[in-house]
């Protein structure tokens, strides 16, 4: 799936200030991304410290488009609890072997605050940064919540699971 960079999607859209509202959440409206005066840059997800300890960035392919990119999958394609996890043990061996072959059932912590992300975040992040989040535009952009869906869909198509 190519992709072009939201600012296409701000003409037909709300625009950015509306989106960026405090009230407008990630899986309702889409990724939004805005650069401070101070240079770091806003978006309407909580960090997942993996990569980059600086903070969230885009439009290039380095840590901090990284950070971003698994702080949106992690937002849309939580872990299991670990509740749900443990249970998975108990399914008779065909079933768990099933199981075992899909990364969406099983979580991995990670990073300096030892998050909890589904193993499926983890595999899509570099991918969804390469195809993504390095191309919007470094100062501004959004992302509508169909087109992360979609990008979501084929990667999970591509790896069949």
């Amino acid at each position: 799936m190519s992709f072009a960079a939201g600012t296409d999607y701000l003409k037909t859209e709300m625009d950015l200030q509306t989106l960026a509202a405090p009230t407008d959440s990630l899986a309702t409206h889409g990724l939004i991304v805005e650069r401070l005066g101070d240079g770091s840059l806003k978006a309407n997800v909580a960090h997942v410290r993996y990569h980059s300890t600086a903070g969230v960035d885009a439009g290039y392919p380095g840590s901090g488009p990284a950070d971003l990119a698994l702080s949106v999958l992690h937002e849309l394609l939580p872990p299991p609890s670990p509740e749900q996890e443990q249970a998975q043990f108990d399914l008779d061996e065909e079933a768990l072997e099933r199981a075992m072959m899909d990364p969406q059932r099983w979580s991995e912590t990670i990073g300096i605050d030892k998050v909890r992300v589904s193993k499926l975040a983890l595999m899509l992040h570099q991918d969804f940064k390469a195809h993504v989040i390095a191309k919007l535009d470094a100062d501004s952009d959004y992302v509508p919540i169909a087109t992360i869906r979609a990008w979501i869909a084929n990667a999970r198509r591509r790896l069949r699971v």
